[in-house]
């Protein structure tokens, strides 16, 4: 029957009537036959032969035997998002290859799919941003498979969170300022996080700005989350700072002087706040306040002073977040952030209000109804006010759960946009609509 496969076979039926046939372990190839597919078909239920081997087949005459690996193998990442991955020397007569990938130093491979035996590469249009890949090559045919010798590896482009700064109204109370962030990873990381309100003022006065008041005094202080078997279970303070040139003024020079920080215009004896830090992965939260109780404009940051661009494995940010007072004008709550590396990435913004009104007593103290409005580094800006009236809705969703952001409620006002960005410096402003005030929080996620 044209198109059908064919094979020898025996019966090693014992049962009357029964036609369960096998190919024979010893059985010899001929040159005239093709292999035998994986699906089920007039000869054989299920076979062994990979079908992409199947379909190649052997011609009459045609010389058989068994594959060889290739002389070489080689990977590069051409656009971001896209590997090529290449080899030489390899011969699998009346066969194919399976190209096979894994995480560097990982154990398990995965099959990404298959070649054609004249076929000398491989296009891989599944790779992660940030991703350290190994490859390799199986050259399969109906007498051996054959594992490429040795790995092609590659580093796929990548991007980074740098940094977060937040400009807002510094009160007490709930009006505290409050910058959270997540590492994952290994390792450590080496953080400069600062809390500014004279050196604040002095860059009013150097832009110049004038009649907003600044913060005297602040305070920082850092906490981690505490988890027991993935259960919260409460808050560890390790460390204070009131005033950076008293602590660690050298350490703090140097961190500015390894990030896109500005040095210090008021010197090491400012009043302002300043702490470097070596952190493992875990959640943190940098809470900060004016002991002398006056309220005035503060300006909170870190900066991750890492050297480099992180992959997969190292440890990293990956979510960003500040909360404080939304008043109206110059009291808006203000987030700088900055996106390193070489490529595009997805981020998740966004502006909580409604969300966390379970965490005060006292509910109406949350902004009701929450606006945000991202500034790109050409000045363009989009705008969003309700999560749900996003036209990618649905996709805020989905990517929400997927990265493990708390679910924002069916008809909730908070808003939140789902943004590809090239690296740069972005603002993001929360206020509230019809100039309503209130608590409320801005979060930023690397989405990819």
């Amino acid at each position: 029957v044209a198109g059908e496969p064919y094979g020898f076979y025996r019966n090693t039926s014992t049962q009357a009537g029964g036609d369960a046939w096998e190919l024979p372990d010893d059985g010899t190839l001929l040159h005239s036959l093709k292999f035998f597919t994986n699906t089920d078909n007039p000869l054989v239920e299920s076979g062994d032969v990979p079908s992409f081997v199947a379909a190649a087949g052997l011609g009459a005459g045609d010389p058989a035997g068994p594959p060889t690996g290739p002389s070489s193998v080689a990977s590069n990442e051409d656009t971001p998002g896209t590997a090529e991955f290449t080899w030489q020397g390899a011969s699998v007569p009346g066969g194919g290859y399976r190209i096979e990938r894994r995480l560097a130093g990982g154990s398990d491979w995965t099959i990404l799919g298959f070649a054609a035996a004249g076929d000398t590469s491989f296009d891989d249009d599944t790779v992660g941003r940030g991703k350290d890949y190994e490859y390799r090559l199986v050259a399969v045919n109906g007498f051996d498979s054959v594992v490429s010798s040795t790995v092609a590896n590659i580093n796929t482009l990548r991007s980074n969170l740098m940094n977060i700064a937040t400009r807002g109204l510094l009160g007490s109370g709930d009006n505290v300022l409050i910058l959270g962030w997540v590492l994952s990873g290994s390792g450590d990381s080496t953080m400069l996080v600062r809390a500014l309100g004279p050196e604040l003022g002095l860059i009013f006065d150097a832009i110049p700005v004038t009649g907003i008041a600044t913060t005297p005094d602040p305070n920082v202080r850092l906490d981690k989350f505490r988890f027991v078997n993935g259960v919260f279970d409460g808050v560890d303070s390790l460390q204070s700072n009131e005033n950076w040139g008293t602590d660690e003024q050298a350490e703090i020079e140097n961190l500015i002087s390894l990030t896109p920080a500005n040095p210090f215009m008021g010197g090491a004896g400012s009043l302002d706040a300043a702490m470097g830090l070596d952190l493992d992965s875990g959640v943190f939260t940098m809470v900060v306040d004016d002991p002398s109780a006056t309220e005035g404009l503060a300006l909170v940051d870190i900066f991750d002073a890492f050297q480099g661009l992180p992959n997969d494995a190292d440890i990293r940010f990956d979510n960003l977040s500040t909360r404080g007072f939304v008043g109206t004008g110059g009291d808006v709550l203000i987030g700088g952030i900055i996106v390193g590396g070489e490529v595009d990435t997805t981020l998740l913004i966004r502006g909580l209000g409604p969300a966390i009104q379970g965490a005060f007593t006292d509910p109406n103290v949350v902004l009701a109804d929450p606006t945000i409005t991202l500034t790109r580094p050409d000045s363009s800006q989009k705008v969003t006010d309700d999560w749900e009236d996003e036209a990618n809705a649905a996709e805020i969703a989905l990517k929400t759960a997927e990265i493990g952001a708390g679910p924002l409620a069916a008809g909730s006002k908070d808003a939140a946009m789902l943004v590809t960005v090239a690296p740069g410096a972005y603002t993001v402003i929360l206020s509230g609509v019809s100039n309503t005030t209130g608590v409320g929080i801005i979060e930023v996620f690397q989405a990819d």
